[in-house]
């Protein structure tokens, strides 16, 4: 549908002339496509200290040529009642006869207040009051608010008898600090530009710094989080731990972190049952069910107590000398298959260590990629394992010696399969971190410095 309006001309933003306690915020001529006739419509707002009543306005039209043509265009702005910071005319059509005006000026000719007292146009012009946005560049723009409020936007500038706030607000001369928003003037008025952007070099530091040291906490505390999870066959563990990890993919480290507390602040994943995931021979997955009884956190300097035989891989996350440590807890030493290192990793029988290599390039990255893809691989598994219910299918399982062992079937499905004693297999482990869990079952500690991954980051 055609617009009915057509706009032939604008009038500058926040025109004032000093002492009319009145800024004409915008003006416009426009054609109406139904009538052709030209209409201006301004939109003032009130800056007065009184109630304003009334306000009459002197318009000049001009045309092409800017030359002044027909009379000049009284007008009056009756029973207004308008208070400060207010506005009016702008649904208020003055009606212009010469159809050959392309143009026009406007003059504030006259105000009438609350108390009957008048103030009349005695010489001069309207002239525009220079407010501007302080920066187009957002972190810039951050600093300006972190120093003076959250309303800042604008340059401050000082106008004839007014001054202009951070916020927008416009203040007479007598005014030491804004009606709007309170800030101080003289505040205001010395903002130092260099100062301001030296301000924001030093936070952006202080703030990358923070989110390499929040990058390292929460990827700590995934490590530990997975373990609690695959604990939980719970929806809405589940469903906040895929919220959580793709705002940390996001890099919204602040977001990601409180996704993973509860609302007491303590980390999410207290250990009460669990389901261990471990990946003997090729494609299987091993289930056992254990009861913890002791609550485990993961703030810095934990200690665990393990009195079972079968548990999990954990860690410890501690602080010495400023550095923070993070301590692996396994049952035997590493061990990979490049050839198969897309699907998963494996612990030799006798415990030698080999290089995580593969052709893929899964592995080629710094630590944090290497945690992601065992993230993932591991939280795929316990997902399917979940959604197919697989524990349902055994109600009657005896969870201290007997558990489940998933086959990968040649058609791709999982199956599970109920086992005990020696019929679980030799070869267990957790895909995590690389972490695998084999037997013998020899408690050693693989440590890995942070300080490493903080360079990786980098």
């Amino acid at each position: 549908m055609e617009q009915r309006y057509r706009r032939l001309f604008s009038l500058k933003n926040n025109l004032y002339c000093p002492g009319a306690s009145i800024v004409i915020e915008s003006g416009a001529l426009l054609e109406d496509s139904q009538t052709e006739r030209l209409l201006i419509l301004l939109k003032m707002k009130s800056i007065s200290l009184k109630p304003i009543l009334a306000i009459t306005v002197r318009i000049m039209c001009f045309d092409t040529v800017n030359e002044q043509i027909g009379e000049e265009i009284k007008y009056d702005y009756l029973d207004l009642k308008l208070e400060r910071d207010q506005v009016c005319g702008q649904k208020t059509p003055i009606l212009v006869l010469d159809r050959n005006v392309r143009s026009f000026k406007v003059l504030i000719e006259k105000v009438v207040f609350s108390d009957n007292g008048t103030w009349s146009f005695e010489g001069g012009r309207m002239e525009e009051i220079p407010i501007s946005e302080f920066s187009e560049e957002p972190e810039l723009m951050k600093q300006y608010r972190i120093d003076y409020g959250d309303q800042a936007k604008y340059t401050p500038v000082e106008s004839n008898d007014i001054w202009v706030c951070a916020c927008g607000g416009i203040n007479h001369e007598n005014e030491a600090v804004c009606h709007t928003c309170n800030a101080s003037r003289e505040l205001l008025l010395s903002c130092n530009l260099e100062k301001l952007c030296a301000e924001r070099d030093q936070r952006q530091e202080i703030e990358r710094k923070k989110r390499k040291r929040l990058s390292i906490a929460i990827w700590s505390v995934l490590l530990c989080l997975f373990f609690s999870m695959v604990a939980f066959p719970n929806m809405k563990m589940t469903r906040m731990y895929t919220q959580a990890n793709a705002l940390l993919e996001k890099g919204e480290y602040d977001s990601a972190i409180k996704m993973y507390r509860k609302e007491n602040g303590e980390i999410m994943g207290k250990v009460i049952s669990n389901i261990h995931f471990f990946l003997p021979n090729e494609a299987a997955v091993w289930l056992s069910q254990k009861y913890l009884e002791e609550e485990i956190s993961f703030e810095e300097g934990t200690k665990f107590s393990f009195d079972e035989i079968e548990q999990p891989a954990h860690c410890v996350i501690k602080k010495e000398n400023g550095i923070t440590e993070i301590q692996m807890f396994e049952r035997s030493h590493l061990g990979v298959y490049p050839d198969e290192a897309h699907l998963q990793m494996k612990v030799h029988k006798d415990g030698t260590v080999t290089t995580a290599v593969s052709e893929e390039s899964l592995f080629r990255g710094n630590t944090e990629q290497l945690l992601k893809h065992y993230l993932r691989v591991g939280f795929g598994v316990y997902s399917i394992a979940f959604e197919q219910d697989f524990m349902s299918q055994f109600t009657d399982m005896d969870l201290e010696k007997e558990g489940i062992l998933i086959n990968l079937e040649d058609n791709n499905t999982l199956n599970p399969v109920r086992v005990k004693g020696s019929e679980r297999p030799d070869m267990v482990g957790i895909s995590m971190f690389g972490l695998e869990m084999g037997r013998p079952y020899l408690d050693e500690v693989c440590s890995s410095m942070m300080e490493d991954l903080d360079e990786d980051m980098d």
